[in-house]
């Protein structure tokens, strides 16, 4: 996603939660309707979990500039890695059954750096790769903006 000026923003799909959220939302109101006295309660806390898990999403995020990477985590601060120091991108997988998936890795000078917010489920390879190659091609992008010399 481009959010102009040079500056691009990498984040899970929202459609996926927005549809997560209507159904909870759908929920509290069916259950409001049917016991009108217990149901406003489920509803906030349904409003509450969609209203989080959607600013959730719209936190976590990579996002690339003319000065390098951000790495922004749903929790803690984010970390900027200078183009300077970023080498290539390429996908990885985290291991484990139910938290584990592909992820695009970031080699900067001397390390490997995951950027778990480009992190999907075992069936979601195809869109890592796909952020993957974005992000190669911004670098590349950088690379001959970049005064040789």
């Amino acid at each position: 996603m481009n959010d102009g000026g040079g500056t691009k923003v990498y984040r899970r799909p929202w459609r996926p939660w927005v549809i997560l959220g209507a159904v909870f939302v759908g929920i509290g109101v069916v259950v409001t309707i049917a016991q009108p006295a217990g149901g406003i309660a489920l509803l906030v806390v349904m409003l509450g979990l969609t209203g989080g898990l959607l600013w959730w999403n719209a936190r976590t995020r990579v996002i690339t500039s003319d000065e390098g990477v951000m790495a922004v985590p749903f929790v803690g601060r984010s970390k900027h890695f200078p183009w300077s120091e970023v080498v290539m991108f390429s996908v990885q997988r985290i291991p484990g059954g139910r938290y584990g998936g592909p992820v695009v890795s970031m080699s900067v000078t001397g390390r490997s750096v995951l950027l778990r917010p480009t992190m999907m489920r075992n069936g979601q390879q195809e869109f890592v790769q796909r952020t993957c190659d974005a992000l190669n091609a911004d670098l590349a992008r950088h690379r001959e903006r970049r005064p040789s010399g």
